[in-house]
């Protein structure tokens, strides 16, 4: 199997984001699949994507003390800052 660009796999992933609803016989969905079959980096982004969706499905979110999130918050907020 074939190594793809960074840019094909993007817009890939840009394809899947869009076509969530999309009819998995449509055009763009059959484009999907092929790509996914031909790049090893992608398949094992999805397999990695779909275990942690299957994980936060089924363990409850953990509940934080006040003092914990507003440390998270914070923390956010200062990381959101420097990036601005």
């Amino acid at each position: 199997m074939k190594r793809h660009s960074s840019s094909a796999c993007d817009s890939m992933f840009l394809g899947l984001c869009e076509n969530l609803g999309e009819d998995v016989h449509s055009v763009r969905c059959r484009d999907i699949q092929k790509h996914l079959h031909a790049c090893a980096d992608c398949r094992t982004y999805l397999a990695a994507l779909r275990k942690t969706i299957e994980l936060y499905r089924r363990y409850p979110a953990p509940r934080l003390s006040q003092r914990s999130h507003r440390k998270l918050l914070s923390n956010v907020r200062k990381r959101v800052s420097r990036s601005a």
